[in-house]
């Protein structure tokens, strides 16, 4: 929809982790929808028979298929795939959105701007992230579509904000204080 409104950018770099997919958000029906309203599908793309089995495979699908202008089809894309997030306890989880932007920073990219694009309710906090751990030579602006809000989902609604807030917290400390407090003599 941006690229359609005038908006340009360089690359497309997919943020995402080696999680296995959730059967019952990601299933087959809605990855092989091919008159959804987000993303439509290009006219020839065919269904090779094997579904992804973890998000960095199928966001790789997902824009595959993608019905895309040619020049945005004609830019370089890039799959930052961050491995389990290890606890401090030593166990591990689906890697975090800060686990991606750190394998992305390690890249060395070079500065310039970020538009991060998510969806609600997820783009506060993830827009957060990226202030904190990009270099100071980026500037991030981010957007995504809405929610529909159901009374199901307001659990994730509010750990969401909470998460947004913590993060903001960070950043706050992390640059806005070394900024304000002169350090002693």
């Amino acid at each position: 929809k941006l690229w359609g409104q005038g908006v340009r950018f360089k690359k497309i770099i997919l943020l995402s982790g080696c999680r296995k997919l959730h059967p019952e958000i990601e299933r087959k029906n809605v990855l092989l929808d091919a008159d959804n309203k987000i993303l439509p599908f290009k006219s020839n793309w065919q269904f090779n028979g094997k579904l992804p089995e973890t998000e960095t495979t199928m966001m790789e699908m997902v824009y595959e298929q993608s019905d895309l202008p040619d020049a945005m089809r004609k830019l370089s894309v890039s799959v930052i795939d961050a491995s389990e997030h290890v606890y401090d306890d030593g166990s591990k989880g689906r890697p975090t959105t800060e686990d991606t932007v750190r394998v992305f920073v390690k890249q060395n990219p070079s500065a310039g701007s970020c538009l991060a694009i998510s969806n609600q309710p997820y783009i506060g906090k993830q827009h957060a992230v990226l202030k904190c751990l990009l270099p100071g030579n980026f500037s991030v602006d981010s957007v995504g579509d809405g929610i529909a809000m159901r009374s199901n989902n307001m659990s994730v609604l509010l750990d969401s904000i909470a998460r947004w807030l913590y993060q903001e917290l960070l950043y706050y400390k992390n640059h806005k204080l070394r900024d304000v407090v002169k350090p002693s003599k």
